[in-house]
């Protein structure tokens, strides 16, 4: 989320529901940190997700 802060109250600009996909964002370097592959990790969200919602 981005804020903005006037006085000493905080403005909520936007929430990023999507976030960075580069090589350098946030998540995709944690998942390599965790030592797992990012084609791995969304194959299986998504796979999740399928199955959670077929039911």
């Amino acid at each position: 989320a981005d804020y903005i802060i006037s006085g000493s109250i905080p403005f909520l600009l936007e929430v990023n529901t999507t976030p960075g996909m580069t090589e350098t964002s946030f998540i995709p370097q944690q998942v390599r940190a965790a030592g797992l592959d990012i084609s791995d990790v969304m194959t299986d969200i998504i796979e999740y997700e399928y199955n959670r919602l077929k039911k």
